[in-house]
């Protein structure tokens, strides 16, 4: 047993559900799995490594109800069902331990990273012509940094092109992944998983004790800068309240997305750029293209 443990264990990021048994709507069900980063440590952790969700949040075509569960929401301007899942209270990365001298902190080796996201759209349709940056964010910082970029661009749309452009672009070539023909063969990525290792080092007493992360306050919404068309950008607000105890928060105080999906009326175009009008419960709102 390691000289301190983080209370109540350290849990990798859910992943996404799967077996899912509907095709959209949140009217299916699907698995989620995590696990247990400090378990080998002799650490181990509470509370459950799977759980059953709603999935494929996207909302169904008539005659199907766009909806089972919840209701159509933009969300940063992707049209998804609203689905609240359980969510537990990030265990602290401090040890139990504490007294007026010194604390011991425990971190998981390499930190803990959030999941890969994006805002971008893919710019080309086909043949790994184009590209796309996923950022993530250090949920254990800044006491326990994060190793590995906060990060990456990778090729996006991988599949030919049909004639008459060319199959892929640049060095790629047709060529079969899984069953599947892409272009190819793509970069490697670097494998920077956390470990399961978890280090503890001493800091003084008088440093302030901080929860991974900082505490953040609830989102204020701002307005949006346009009435229709996907053609705004609403900008939401937090404040950091843990800075003035010594403790910083990670992650950004600002958020901002496309707004406004009702389509636009004559004379201007009915749905900004790389929007297109669709039915979504029986109204004409601008969403996504696919690809």
């Amino acid at each position: 047993m390691p000289n301190c443990c983080p209370a109540q264990g350290v849990w990798s990021q859910w992943s996404e559900p799967s077996g899912c048994n509907d095709t959209c709507g949140a009217c299916g069900v699907g698995t989620r799995q995590r696990y247990c980063m400090t378990e080998g440590n002799g650490c181990p952790c509470t509370g459950d490594n799977t759980q059953n969700v709603p999935c494929n949040l996207m909302p169904c075509k008539y005659p199907k109800n766009s909806c089972c569960i919840g209701k159509v929401q933009n969300f940063n301007g992707t049209i998804k069902c609203t689905v609240t899942t359980s969510t537990e209270t990030p265990a602290s990365l401090f040890c139990t331990t504490v007294n007026q001298l010194t604390a011991s902190v425990c971190c998981p080796s390499g930190g803990t990273w959030s999941e890969w996201s994006t805002s971008q759209t893919c710019s080309d349709t086909c043949g790994s012509c184009a590209q796309l940056t996923y950022t993530r964010t250090c949920t254990s910082g800044p006491t326990c940094p994060c190793s590995g970029n906060p990060s990456k661009t990778v090729n996006c749309n991988l599949t030919p092109c049909l004639y008459p452009k060319n199959s892929c672009c640049g060095s790629y070539r047709t060529m079969f992944a899984s069953g599947q023909a892409i272009c190819g063969p793509q970069p490697v990525e670097p494998d920077d998983t956390p470990s399961d290792s978890i280090v503890c080092t001493t800091v003084p007493g008088s440093a302030a004790i901080c929860a991974p992360g900082g505490e953040w306050s609830s989102w204020t919404q701002g307005t949006c800068s346009d009435n229709c068309g996907m053609c705004g950008t609403q900008i939401n607000t937090r404040t950091c309240l843990s800075q003035s105890r010594g403790c910083p928060c990670s992650g950004s105080s600002t958020e901002s997305f496309a707004c406004a999906p009702a389509d636009c009326k004559y004379p201007r175009p009915t749905c900004c750029s790389g929007y297109t009008s669709s039915v979504v419960n029986g109204s004409f709102i601008c969403v996504l293209k696919n690809g």
